[in-house]
């Protein structure tokens, strides 16, 4: 018989995602289940073996991948809210960016040569800078006293109204590709 097992994990602190399935695979005759099921004992599992066999990981169309995740650059701008409720219609948020992947990721350099966008880093009027999943921000965010943040074209955190408009940058994790 064949079972066939899927999970999910992170790996500790490296924030990597691994997707794996896992096969079992069994040598249990047909008459050796037709006997136990008759007369009530169990299958004897001789020569099992297990397997995993890893996806690779991919992004939709009109996402790009980098770093196991995917980004997506609007065509058009919105205020901050606006523009994270339409990252949320993708089971995206706005962007949750570090120093480390401004500073080696040429994803952000390839965005922000566009057009300056959203992130998703904003604050309760002049408090500690938070992501969307509640983190705080490390990065420093300059600007003119706003409570919402936005890259711009050198690739610094801007501070400005939430209601001003920007194009925006949604993330989101890349999923196993269909094998």
């Amino acid at each position: 018989g064949i079972g066939i097992g899927i999970g999910s994990g992170i790996g500790s602190g490296s924030g990597i995602r691994i997707i794996f399935l896992a096969f079992h695979f069994s040598s249990t005759t047909e008459n050796q289940k037709t006997q136990a099921v008759q007369t009530g004992t169990s299958v004897p599992l001789n020569n099992q073996t297990d397997a995993m066999k890893v996806l690779p990981l991919t992004c939709q169309h009109g996402w790009t991948g980098q770093n196991e995740s995917c980004y997506q650059l609007s065509e058009v701008e919105k205020n901050w809210t606006e523009s994270q409720n339409s990252c949320l219609l993708h089971n995206a948020t706005l962007a949750k960016i570090t120093e480390e992947e401004i500073m080696s990721n040429g994803i952000m350099r390839m965005f922000t040569s566009m057009r300056p966008f959203w992130i998703g880093l904003t604050r309760d009027a002049n408090q500690e800078w938070k992501w969307p999943d509640g983190e705080n921000a490390t990065m420093e965010v300059k600007g003119n006293g706003g409570d919402c943040a936005y890259l711009d074209d050198e690739l610094k955190a801007m501070s400005v109204r939430c209601s001003t408009e920007h194009y925006y940058l949604c993330k989101k994790p890349m999923l196993p590709r269909d094998p």
